[in-house]
């Protein structure tokens, strides 16, 4: 948090920044560049996405709450769905895929609202990469990590995250033992047996959970750096900045786990930082506008699946794809992560 701190202060005097925006959903990211922001000199501000349309707030409602508790301005942004999931123009495509193209309309469209309400001089600060960063979820290859120090030392990894995940011991053992693909399994579904044969190949190597994180590492890296559309607002993505990475590398993959919780440094640095808020358990996200987007748009998303580069070349289970997607359109078990990627995938072809 300290490190998270001095790279805002540094940000903000370096553009001189008379204001600083957080994206906040409520979640743990998010709070803590909040709470770290409120260091500098500059006017803090939080701002959230909502769905008005939407069954659940409970991001909304964490946001708001805390807001309160720091005592900063909470903007609320209404999310249109019809924002979400469009054919991304030919140079907002990223060289790998990534689901950050169904966000593309709606980025434009946060970067008038926040350059009409904070003005030109506003450092707007994105959360992006704490999953990746902080190992989380854990890899399938810390497993197989551990492994290699010996029979013990891999069960009792199993053990602790078969308690972490809440799956169940044997098939995590089975998993890891066949070099699957992540777990849990519920998505395995998704894919067709040759997929499956496939991943279990590419996953048979000698990659350590260091690698692995260091792959993660460089995804979200990634993911921060293509913010292509032509900005008013001046992001910055804390994260992945050098220090907080050369911090985070420092650090052995086992070091950020428990049968409790994921992220140990971090949440420990941050309750040493502000012993009054409590760190919320869930993750900030916007389910319900991504089923609205999928339901008014399922038709087209049908034959995107139907009859797209995965099907023809035998990737995905059609049947099992399409399903998830009249669930996912009806507002039924939430927002398959695997389906959000596979109909990206699918946009980028389009555009290219």
């Amino acid at each position: 948090m300290s490190i998270l701190a001095g790279e805002i202060r540094q940000r903000a005097e370096s553009i001189a920044a008379k204001k600083i925006v957080v994206q906040f959903s409520g979640g743990r990211d998010s709070l803590g560049l909040l709470t770290a922001a409120q260091t500098t000199r500059s006017e803090v501000s939080a701002i959230t996405w909502t769905y008005d349309r939407g069954s659940a707030h409970e991001d909304l409602i964490a946001a708001s709450d805390y807001a309160k508790q720091i005592g900063v301005t909470h903007t609320i942004l209404d999310i249109c769905p019809s924002q979400l999931l469009q054919v991304p123009k030919i140079s907002e495509i990223s060289p790998t895929i990534s689901t950050s193209i169904a966000f593309i309309e709606f980025k434009k469209a946060l970067d008038e609202k926040i350059f009409s309400n904070f003005g030109e001089d506003v450092l707007v600060l994105d959360g992006h990469g704490g999953d990746h960063v902080y190992l989380d979820p854990v890899p399938l290859e810390v497993i197989l990590d551990a492994g290699r120090e010996g029979l013990i030392k891999k069960l009792q990894i199993i053990r602790i995250l078969s308690q972490l995940n809440g799956v169940s011991f044997y098939h995590l053992f089975r998993t890891a033992s066949s070099h699957g693909i992540d777990f849990p399994n519920r998505n395995q579904r998704f894919w067709s047996q040759s997929a499956l044969d496939f991943f279990a190949k590419s996953n048979a190597s000698n990659r350590t959970g260091k690698e692995a994180h260091h792959l993660m590492m460089r995804q979200a890296i990634h993911e921060n750096s293509i913010h292509k559309h032509e900005s008013k607002a001046r992001y910055f993505s804390p994260f992945t900045s050098k220090q907080i990475l050369r911090s985070v590398w420092s650090l052995s993959p086992y070091s950020f786990f428990s049968e409790q919780q994921t992220r140990i440094p971090y949440e420990n640095s941050f309750f040493r930082f502000n012993k009054e808020l409590k760190l919320r358990k869930n993750k900030g996200h916007i389910t319900g506008a991504f089923q609205h987007a999928i339901k008014i748009k399922k038709d087209k998303f049908k034959e995107l699946i139907g009859d797209g580069y995965l099907r023809k070349n035998n990737i995905i289970n059609v049947d099992e794809a399409l399903s998830e997607l009249s669930k996912c359109s009806l507002g039924y078990n939430g927002l398959s992560a695997v389906l959000l990627k596979a109909l990206c995938f699918e946009l980028m072809l389009i555009s290219s």
